[in-house]
């Protein structure tokens, strides 16, 4: 039988508290201790709790070499069919090229640019035996095919920008890049943020 609108988040929230209260049977909190009364902040929770609510936080630095006559790119990418939600909360652009860089987060580039994908490490080291369903890439193009730019920096050598609009949540098949606007030039970024299962009302 399916979840009812919200039954899934109950689910989520639910078996948190459980194991933060340890306690026991397979019954909803709310049936086990209907004294407790959970007042939660939306995303507020404190970093501790994504691994009791089946969430893993993970964190990577990546680059792409200069390529002739390319736009390089590193990103993150939620797989389609991976099952999870990507939520992106850091997006910090690096700029060692020794001059002033121009880039921009953008999403979805063609999926035949992509040179490597590979898992992100978790910063929780309590799943530190797996990596993320998630993948980091690096790519190149000859012109952009990435769509809706989110910033557009230019900054100068030796400095960094973040992306100061918030999180970015990415369902399965979304690509989130942060791209050179001039070709033959490398590219460095940092991202962080948490991976966690899709709930059936989310889909």
């Amino acid at each position: 039988m399916s979840d009812a609108p919200g039954e899934g988040y109950v689910y989520r929230y639910s078996q948190l508290l459980k194991r933060l209260l340890t306690a026991k049977g397979g019954e909803p909190i709310t049936e086990l201790a209907p004294e407790l009364l959970a007042a939660i902040i939306l995303e507020n929770d404190r970093p501790e709790y994504h691994y009791l609510g089946n969430s893993g936080l993970w964190g990577v630095t990546k680059s792409q070499a200069a390529v002739a006559g390319q736009l390089s790119y590193v990103g993150v990418n939620n797989p389609s069919g991976s099952g999870v939600l990507l939520v992106v909360v850091l997006a910090e652009l690096v700029n060692a090229t020794g001059a002033n860089q121009g880039a921009a987060l953008r999403f979805n580039p063609a999926p035949g640019s992509i040179l490597t994908q590979t898992t992100m490490p978790f910063r929780e080291r309590r799943l530190s035996a797996k990596g993320t369903t998630s993948r980091v890439t690096t790519g190149s193009e000859a012109a952009s095919s990435g769509v809706d730019d989110l910033a557009l920096p230019t900054i100068p050598n030796a400095t960094t920008y973040p992306y100061l609009g918030g999180a970015i949540p990415m369902q399965p098949g979304q690509h989130l890049i942060w791209q050179g606007n001039v070709v033959n030039t490398q590219i460095q970024a940092h991202f962080a943020g948490y991976e966690r299962p899709l709930e059936q009302s989310e889909t």
